[in-house]
């Protein structure tokens, strides 16, 4: 080392030391970014703690040491945030030549409303030089990196229906069907048990579509199917459904409740089921009842009236005749095609029978009843109606059984006048009207009808009439007639009935001749004599003669 200077105005220089020494002149730090990564590629609104790693090297070997002193020295921004600080335990770093700064790593979160889209990261950051106290920044560093950000995951319903969407107490398998809407563009996953539904009664339900978890995509719907079986001890009246779910978003982790008891999304009607009412079991024709019933009649006809006076159709499967006391008829059930007939709320039917009342049936007075079957539509419950409001009856009787008696007169002559009358006995229990017009004796092709309409009464002998004719028929023998009852009206019926033989003697006419007088030639005053007349009734088939008076 040489001092230089003046002394008593002398010039000098010394050497005070000839060891010799170095001074290291360095260069300037140069701190640079070795690297900046987002180590989320993609995140979603009010996703917490995203993380971003920056790494600083003084570049340079020869460099000056650089020193970065407080957290606000290296800052990290990005489209929400201008300011990110690291931790304050990294302060302060002192970098020498070519060394690397340890990890610094950002944590920031996400608010729900942070912009989505391309999220540019970069940082701003200044350090001094150790030995100059120089103090560089570098605003921004042209090192970046980028988080894709999409929109929260937002789960909503969209839509919803029942199938059907009015049912009965006791329905089962209804189907209620939603779907739900995720809005946001991140996925949204719900769990087995975050989702459920809930009404005012308590009906059984279960999920029957998708499988669960189940994720739903960003910007897609998913439908959720649920099968119900109404509770038999509903409430009539309207029940609003209500959904509950939770869903946590899949990029975040976050859980949401956006369907948290979002009431009356739809509503189930649950109205009374079918009911079947018997109204009435009426024997006959309108205008012409049945009070009685000939044994081995056929096509009796038998009408029954039924309502619904449920809420709900009414599927009618079959209706059945009971005959109290029990007999045996024919064609008194019918069955109708499946699915059954269809009667909806509050209307009415009548179904119409044509019964046999089979020949081995004993007489009786029997009651009229009907049992009906069916099933409400809605919820498939088996439904039966046993007896109606207001039945009907029938006497059971043995058919009308002509029997002829005899007829009056039972001789005549060709060319006599006459009105036949004919007894004829009803053996059965059953009464019958003849018909003038078409009740008649025929002596061959000779018909003589009824003077005019008979009512023959059960076990009981009618007196028939005809009409005035006379006769022309062959003579010397009888002549056998026949009856022809035809269309004679019983319970309800019209039949016919031939009676024969109906014999009748037919003789020719009578022809009485004088054939001799005889008398006294001689008689006296106030003398009784005798006259003696002889009368013949020529022909061998005559009739017989009645003489009156002879003059």
């Amino acid at each position: 080392m040489r001092l230089y200077g003046t002394e008593n105005n002398a010039v000098f220089s010394d050497t005070l030391s000839t060891d010799p020494d170095s001074i290291l002149v360095q260069a300037p730090p140069n701190v640079i970014v070795h690297s900046l990564e987002a180590l989320a590629d993609t995140a979603a609104q009010n996703q917490d703690s995203l993380r971003t790693q920056l790494l600083l090297v003084n570049s340079g070997a020869l460099n000056a040491p650089a020193k970065i002193s407080v957290p606000d020295s290296v800052i990290l921004s990005n489209t929400g945030f201008s300011k990110i600080l690291p931790p304050d335990s990294l302060f302060p770093i002192v970098l020498n030549g070519d060394d690397t700064t340890s990890l610094i790593e950002y944590t920031y979160n996400l608010g729900e409303s942070y912009p989505t889209g391309k999220d540019f990261i970069e940082v701003n950051y200044s350090f001094s030089d150790q030995n100059s106290g120089t103090v560089y920044a570098v605003k921004p560093s042209s090192v970046i990196d980028s988080t894709l950000v999409l929109s929260r995951s937002q789960v909503l319903i969209s839509q919803s229906s029942f199938t059907p969407d009015t049912v009965t107490r006791g329905q089962q398998n209804v189907v209620f069907q939603f779907t739900v809407q995720n809005g946001g563009e991140s996925p949204a996953l719900i769990d087995p048990n975050m989702v459920s539904i809930a009404f005012n009664n308590n009906h059984v339900d279960s999920l029957t579509s998708p499988l669960l978890p189940v994720v739903v995509a960003g910007i897609d719907s998913q439908e959720f199917v649920y099968n119900v079986d109404i509770n038999p001890n509903s409430s009539i009246g309207n029940d609003p459904v209500s959904i509950n779910m939770t869903y946590s978003d899949t990029i975040s982790g976050k859980s949401y409740s956006d369907v948290q008891g979002n009431n009356n999304v739809d509503t189930l009607t649950i109205i009374n089921s079918a009911s079947i009412d018997i109204l009435s079991v009426i024997a006959g024709n309108a205008g012409s009842p049945f009070d009685s019933v000939s044994i081995g009649s056929q096509n009796i006809p038998v009408r029954v009236r039924l309502r619904n006076d449920g809420e709900a159709p009414l599927l009618l499967d079959s209706l059945r005749l009971n005959f109290i006391p029990a007999g045996i008829y024919q064609h008194s059930d019918t069955a109708f095609a499946a699915p059954g007939l269809t009667l909806n709320a509050g209307e009415s039917i009548a179904v119409n029978f044509a019964v046999d009342v089979d020949s081995g049936n004993s007489s009786d007075q029997v009651v009229l009843n009907a049992t009906a079957f069916g099933r409400d539509e809605f919820s498939g419950t088996s439904l039966q109606e046993i007896g109606a409001d207001t039945t009907d009856s029938w006497r059971l009787v043995s058919p009308a059984n002509f029997a002829f008696h005899q007829i009056t007169p039972a001789q005549v002559s060709q060319g006599q006048v006459v009105a036949f009358e004919m007894q004829l006995q009803n053996t059965g229990e059953a009464d019958a009207l003849m018909d003038s017009a078409s009740t008649f004796i025929s002596f061959g092709s000779d018909t003589i009808f009824l003077d005019q309409n008979v009512f023959s009464r059960g076990n009981s002998t009618a007196t028939l009439t005809f009409e005035t004719t006379v006769i022309s028929l062959p003579t010397g023998q009888p002549v056998n007639g026949t009856l022809h009852v035809n269309n004679y009206f019983e319970n309800g019926f019209f039949k016919s009935a031939l009676l024969s033989p109906i014999p009748v003697n037919v003789f020719t006419p009578a022809s009485v001749s004088f054939q001799s007088l005889t008398v006294p030639d001689t008689v006296a005053q106030e003398q009784n004599f005798s006259i003696n007349l002889v009368l013949q009734n020529v022909g061998s088939n005559n009739a017989a003669a009645i003489i009156d008076s002879i003059v």
